[in-house]
């Protein structure tokens, strides 16, 4: 903290628009193969297990809810 040049370059690593880009498309993708995933998870565990595919349509609906919350209050706060 006391060195000005690393708390510099810091800085710039978390602000650059490429850094913060790169995270955003790896979110990005990383959220719809989840929710592939979790689709597949409950079409086949319908088969194998009727827990299995509650437990996935359950992460579904908690995924889709916490988006729709989120959604809302960024819209709402930018």
């Amino acid at each position: 903290m006391n060195d000005p040049e690393k708390l510099k370059l810091h800085r710039i690593t978390h602000t650059d628009e490429r850094n913060i880009e790169i995270g955003s498309r790896a979110m990005y993708f990383t959220t719809y193969v989840m929710i592939f995933v979790l689709v597949i998870l409950a079409m086949i565990g319908s088969f194998v297990s009727q827990q299995l595919m509650y437990t996935a349509s359950g992460l579904m609906n908690v995924f889709l809810i916490s988006y729709l919350i989120f959604y809302f209050y960024f819209k709402k706060k930018l």
